[in-house]
C-alpha cells in the first residue's frame, strides 16, 4: 500500500473535522432536549454501569472561571464504582493489618 500524499491527507482531515462537528452537534442537541426534560442533578444510569448527571455550571454564581467557554448547561460522566468484594469489600492492606492487631491484643487478654 501506498502512502497517502498530501492532499489526501489534508482531505481526510478536513472530513474528520467535519465528522467531529456532526458529532458535537448531535451530542450538543441531546445534552439542550435532557436539560428541557429534567432539571439539573438529574442522574440517569447507562447500561455499562456508568453515570451521567446533569449540572448547571452557573448554580452557584453568575460568573463560572474557566480557561475556555463555558456552556451553563452541561452533563458529568462518571465511571461504574468497582464491585465490593466478600462482607467487607476487600479492604485494604492497611485495614487488615490493623484488623489483625485488633484480635492479636484481644485474644492477649
Amino acid at each position: 500500500m501506498t502512502e497517502p500524499t498530501d492532499d489526501q491527507l489534508a482531505l481526510d482531515y478536513a472530513r474528520a473535522l467535519q465528522r467531529g462537528r456532526r458529532a458535537y452537534d448531535k451530542a450538543d442537541d441531546c445534552l439542550r432536549q435532557l436539560h428541557d426534560r429534567h432539571p439539573p442533578g438529574h442522574t440517569f444510569e447507562l447500561a455499562d454501569g456508568r453515570t451521567i448527571e446533569l449540572v448547571d455550571n452557573f448554580a452557584d454564581s453568575n460568573v463560572a472561571w474557566k480557561p475556555c467557554g463555558v456552556r451553563r448547561y452541561d452533563a458529568t460522566i462518571s465511571k461504574p464504582k468497582p464491585k465490593k468484594k466478600g462482607r467487607w469489600g476487600g479492604g485494604s492492606k492497611k485495614a487488615k493489618r490493623s484488623t489483625k492487631k485488633r484480635a492479636a491484643k484481644k485474644s492477649r487478654k
